[in-house]
């Protein structure tokens, strides 16, 4: 018996980075925000984190897919080292998630230490803030699970230049070969008219050739006829004068 084979099967859609817009998988261009989705593959972390310092979320987008500088591995380590503390959202830029996170941590700490004295003035002010503390850590732990995690990045304009100025020099390069070959290709071409136009000429001169040659061959075919045919004429004469000088003598 064959084992079957289960194929997952590909999702025909793929949802915008910026606005969750669903879009076909070949689709180049977001139809809601404009977003092109080859620029996906210049986008950077660390510039993001320039502009969110400054306070200047423009043109700043929040993704799950995660840019060529971010680290999956570091992500995992900050999370599970110093998730408490928000070490992985000062890692990708979320700062304010990551201060919100520091400040739950040290309530944390403050809670087990004067945890008589809030428990005695109101247990709200204690139990709330730890639970919304965990609850957190416990969303931003499944999102990493299943790839959800949104990372800031930005389109960098240095490496957006140096792609247009490989693919100049690169189109520039093509084009010269293609000349070139070009080149190649009308010079065989004039060759081979070369060529073809010298074996007429062969041709045309090893046919002349052959006519001469048979008119000598034939030239020569007439001398010696005529030759021989002198020949005959004197052997014939010469005949003829010993039979007169016999007949003479008798």
């Amino acid at each position: 018996m064959k084992k079957m084979k289960f194929q997952k099967k590909q999702k025909p859609f793929k949802k915008c980075p910026r606005c969750g817009n669903k879009c076909l998988i070949n689709q180049e261009k977001c139809e809601e925000c404009g977003l092109v989705f080859s620029k996906l593959q210049f986008a950077s972390n660390k510039a993001a984190k320039k502009k969110l310092l400054h306070f200047d979320r423009d043109y700043v987008i929040f993704t799950n897919r995660l840019p060529a500088d971010v680290s999956k591995v570091k992500l995992w380590l900050y999370f599970l080292l110093l998730g408490w503390f928000g070490g992985h959202f000062y890692y990708v830029g979320k700062y304010i998630k990551g201060l919100l996170m520091s400040l739950g941590f040290v309530y944390l700490i403050v809670g087990t230490i004067f945890n008589e004295q809030i428990v005695a003035a109101n247990a709200t002010l204690l139990y709330i803030p730890i639970s919304i503390y965990a609850l957190s850590w416990i969303v931003t732990f499944s999102c990493l699970l299943s790839k959800r995690f949104k990372v800031p990045i930005y389109f960098d304009e240095s490496l957006l230049q140096a792609e247009k100025d490989s693919a100049r020099e690169e189109y520039g390069r093509v084009s010269q070969e293609i000349k070139q070959e070009n080149d190649k290709l009308k010079r065989n071409k004039k060759n081979d008219k070369k060529n073809v136009a010298g074996g007429k000429t062969l041709m045309e001169n090893s046919d002349a050739s052959t006519d001469s040659n048979k008119e000598r061959a034939s030239l020569a075919q007439n001398s010696n006829e005529t030759e021989k045919a002198a020949q005959n004429k004197h052997k014939k004469a010469h005949n003829k004068t010993k039979n007169t000088k016999v007949g003479d003598k008798k």
